[in-house]
């Protein structure tokens, strides 16, 4: 007979030791409990016959944008593949953190990515088949700096975010978000408002990202659009962000933010950089590949799964 229960913490050790793949599982779930997004008995196992066929650990995540609002994640996730009843210990394991979410998360998500879990088409069945809706698609793409010459663009002038300040950029990055071709964009857009999405995300610039961040006008000093540039790994960035100006789209404005992009990551000391774009997003895929920033150097491929929960649902704020 199969059953799920919480673990107590003094098991979290013997949790761990189930999937030998992920040895940093005790550190995470220590952190996730000490901080009070996870909790022991958010921390599940299935087991079948007094041996464990499955884990997962429930925790959540602040939405942001000031809103009292958290949402739901997975850690651990594990199956004994050898065992007939795996699936079933997956379908019973996931309605649990559904419960265990109910009045608190409006939704669990669970990102699958070739770079950090192996087997994807394996686990993609498992969330497909237990609720789970792929709610976004990301392909990576990288550029490396090959030491060629880039000119600053001409039709435009940047400014970084320690010149403009924090306000400003993020209320140019709320102008420029709309009508986005990103999903996850599109989604926290809705919930937060453009002001409030802009404040999000200038939130997510580290000290020292000041002069990665840069704000375009044109020549008349008409707002064109902005590009972030930060860390991701030792000697690696990353494009945060990316957004032209709605009205000026179809301009060529993409591809001198993406020029003023690797140029800011030579100037940070960056020798290459891994983003990665919506896979809906035609033009932005394009402009990539045109900028140098090519697809396949690394196995960097993002899907992310949601599975709703009932009960609670998500307005935007008052303006």
């Amino acid at each position: 007979m199969l059953t799920v229960r919480a673990i107590g913490q003094e098991e979290l050790e013997a949790f761990a030791a189930l999937d030998p793949a992920a040895p940093e599982m005790a550190r995470t779930l220590h952190e996730l409990w000490d901080d009070g997004s996870g909790r022991p008995e958010w921390t599940l196992v299935a087991e079948e016959a007094g041996r464990a066929v499955g884990r997962v650990a429930f925790f959540t995540e602040p939405l942001g944008c000031g809103l009292d609002v958290s949402e739901g994640r997975l850690a651990g996730l594990w199956l004994d593949r050898g065992s007939p009843s795996h699936r079933e210990a997956a379908s019973r394991l996931l309605d649990m953190t559904v419960e265990l979410a109910t009045g608190m998360a409006p939704f669990i998500e669970r990102r699958l990515n070739p770079e950090v879990h192996a087997e994807i088409p394996f686990w993609r069945s498992v969330l497909e088949g237990t609720g789970f809706s792929l709610f976004q698609e990301k392909q990576g793409f990288v550029w490396t700096d090959d030491g060629a010459e880039r000119p600053v663009p001409p039709r435009l002038r940047f400014a970084t975010l320690a010149e403009v300040g924090r306000p400003a950029f993020a209320v140019a990055m709320g102008q420029t978000i709309l009508g986005t071709l990103d999903r996850n964009d599109r989604f926290y857009l809705q919930v937060c408002g453009p002001e409030g999405w802009g404040w999000e995300m200038v939130g997510a610039a580290e000290p020292g990202d000041e002069s990665g961040w840069l704000l375009a006008h044109e020549l008349d000093g008409t707002l064109a659009g902005y590009v972030a540039v930060g860390g991701l790994e030792a000697g690696v960035g990353t494009i945060v962000h990316i957004g032209v100006v709605p009205e000026r789209r179809g301009r060529g404005h993409v591809d001198e933010l993406l020029t003023a992009a690797n140029r800011a990551a030579r100037q940070l000391g960056y020798g290459s950089m891994l983003s990665d774009v919506d896979t809906e997003n035609a033009p932005m895929l394009a402009a990539m590949e045109r900028n140098g920033h090519h697809r396949d150097v690394r196995p960097w491929h993002v899907w992310a799964y949601r599975r709703k929960v009932p009960g609670q649902g998500l307005r935007a704020p008052a303006p």
